[in-house]
């Protein structure tokens, strides 16, 4: 989610709040730097992408 911290705080505070299983990183898809940024986020959290 791009501005995840910024203008779109709220929906990742209700998204998160909806599961523990979500968890909202931000990422522009435009960007691949913040895409393997983004990725490379997630595994070191948790090992594995389940999209």
């Amino acid at each position: 989610m791009r501005n995840a911290i910024g203008k779109n705080t709220a929906v990742k505070t209700e998204l998160e709040a909806y599961s523990a299983h979500i968890k909202v990183v931000d990422m522009d898809v435009t960007n691949e730097t913040s895409v393997k940024e983004a990725i490379d986020c997630i595994l070191a959290e948790t090992g594995k992408i389940d999209i």
